[in-house]
């Protein structure tokens, strides 16, 4: 009996110096007037360069940052709001978080692009020196959060073909967005606390 394995979709990470902040990333997606996707705001980290492996000494509560204003780049703030706009947005789908410890089904995709992963038999210590290396040395996220979806069945699902239209997924911390577009570009807000 021959059986067809079937493969994942394959996660891509965008290549970025940020990454969605973890614990509180206040994802937020805004539709143009037809109700399209036009753009996504949230807290992006900066600063993996300069992370710690030991836990904070104490408790900080996220605030509800301010709307999207355009600001450049500062040194000095490791969190900012930031802007993903696509060009030509087409289709969305915004998700909860799926449980407390996954916000979007990871088993269901091919991690092997994601330099970010933990490596069997990794330790925290271990996997932190490796993915600040990867930065320091690329000067890329080794996990932005934000991927393109290479064959992804949503596109099959939809009826679009061909390299026009791509497949994001941008990961929250208590959902996830998906968006159909042609492309994006990203650009810095300001710092936030």
């Amino acid at each position: 009996m021959n059986e067809i394995m079937q493969l994942k979709p394959r996660l891509i990470p965008v290549k970025t110096p940020w990454s969605v902040a973890a614990s509180a990333s206040f994802l937020k997606l805004h539709l143009s007037s037809d109700d399209r996707p036009e753009w996504i705001s949230f807290v992006g980290y900066f600063r993996l360069d300069h992370r710690e492996a030991v836990a904070a000494e104490y408790l900080v509560v996220a605030k509800q940052p301010p709307e999207f204003v355009r600001t450049e780049i500062v040194e000095g703030a490791p969190y900012r709001l930031l802007r993903v706009s696509f060009v030509n947005g087409r289709n969305y789908r915004v998700s909860p978080a799926i449980s407390d410890r996954e916000v979007f089904p990871e088993n269901d995709y091919d991690w092997s692009a994601v330099p970010g992963g933990l490596q069997p038999g990794e330790d925290t210590v271990a996997y932190m020196a490796r993915t600040t290396e990867y930065l320091l040395s690329t000067g890329i996220s080794p996990n932005p959060s934000m991927y393109e979806i290479a064959d992804s069945t949503w596109l099959v699902e939809l009826g679009i073909q061909g390299p026009q239209y791509h497949h994001y997924l941008i990961s929250g911390d208590d959902k996830y967005i998906e968006v159909v577009a042609e492309s994006w570009a990203w650009e810095p807000g300001q710092a936030v606390e």
